[in-house]
């Protein structure tokens, strides 16, 4: 009997690992590979309920879906309100409590992606408008009244996505501001924030996160010195984001057989990253296709030589119109492979491309 219990316990474990970002190596890899295996196995009815009002039913449930799917949703009502609605799913839930807690954790996990794209928006073009985004501004602090305490972390991140550089997002209440701060390679924030101390009335983190309070009447001068700071630690060449490449190949490298076995290294994440691959000189051998609701997203048509392979670039739409068939491209990306109607395949997820010198 405990031997059954700690076997259905490790979807538990596995749900934790993931969602809490640590590193899946050693017995973590070997606990979320076995947790993830039988996951949609479990006998606890909130994690069950959760997979259906996440509609993971008929997936094959990876990290990918537990750090992007399943997780955020637990999350999501600590972030918009308390967490207890989360443990209580996972814990002492009936069948029907369980339900309706998964559907509700579902609608705030959809309220929570509404409100960080609505502050994102509006952090963005007050990094713009005030020219924080400039070449000798290498540090943002962004701050205003009713931007979300629960998402100010996660805002943060996606500011440092776009404008690549430290970041930091915060509310203000009453006469404070508080929230949080991303880091880029290259910048310790919390020494950056020490660099600041006397300035703030709290702080605390590490190297790539932290959290901070600051009076609205020292929030201009801590900017000044903290832009300070990271202008001395970060030159202007550094504020690009970089792609870690593991090796370069030719599409004929990335048949079927080679893709799945690099993904017998999954469960992917901290310390296992995902593989990246790179072609060189690929030719474009249509206009792009622009894809999703959005029209965001894109997928292209590669050739080399008498191979040919699609390539989905996510949030890269923008790019298209300088894509032109015939020219030849560089591309950095991610192998997988994508079953459809019982018949699968290999697709490039696009992490980045440039046109080819060649």
């Amino acid at each position: 009997a405990y031997r059954d219990l700690m076997i259905q316990q490790m979807s538990l474990a596995a749900l934790g690992t993931v969602a809490d970002i640590v590193p899946l190596v050693d017995e973590n890899r070997v606990i979320t590979t076995f947790g993830l295996g039988q996951i949609k196995h479990t006998d606890f009815m909130g994690l069950n309920a959760l997979i259906d009002a996440s509609r993971l039913r008929d997936e094959k449930i990876d990290a990918y879906h537990v750090g992007f799917v399943l997780g955020p949703r637990l999350n999501a009502c600590g972030r918009m309100g308390h967490a207890k609605d989360a443990v209580h799913l996972l814990t002492e839930a009936t069948e029907d409590e369980a339900m309706d807690i998964a559907e509700f954790l579902t609608q705030e996990n959809d309220k929570r992606r509404a409100t960080e794209k609505k502050i994102v928006d509006k952090a963005a073009q007050q990094v713009i408008d005030r020219g924080y985004d400039q070449s000798d501004c290498r540090a943002i602090v962004v701050a205003d009244h009713d931007w979300h305490p629960g998402v100010v972390g996660i805002v943060a991140s996606r500011i440092v996505e776009q404008f690549a550089r430290p970041a930091i997002v915060m509310n203000i209440d009453g006469d404070e501001a508080h929230g949080s701060a991303r880091s880029v390679e290259g910048v310790s924030i919390h020494d950056a924030l020490k660099h600041c101390e006397d300035l703030l009335v709290s702080f605390g983190g590490h190297a790539m996160a932290a959290g901070l309070r600051v009076k609205l009447e020292n929030l201009d001068a801590f900017r000044e010195r903290l832009v300070a700071y990271v202008n001395e630690h970060l030159t202007v060449d550094d504020l690009c984001s970089i792609v870690d490449i593991d090796t370069e190949c030719t599409l004929a490298d990335i048949a079927l057989h080679e893709v799945q076995q690099i993904e017998r290294m999954a469960p992917f994440g901290p310390h296992n990253p995902k593989p990246v691959l790179c072609v060189r000189g690929v030719q474009l051998q249509r206009p792009p296709m622009i894809m999703g609701q959005t029209g965001k997203h894109m997928r292209l048509n590669l050739r080399q030589g008498d191979l040919y392979l699609n390539a989905v670039a996510f949030n890269m739409a923008d790019l298209a119109p300088k894509l032109v068939p015939g020219m030849k491209l560089d591309v950095a990306f991610e192998p997988k492979t994508n079953t459809w109607q019982g018949r699968t395949s290999v697709d490039m997820m696009v992490k980045d491309l440039k046109i080819s010198d060649s």
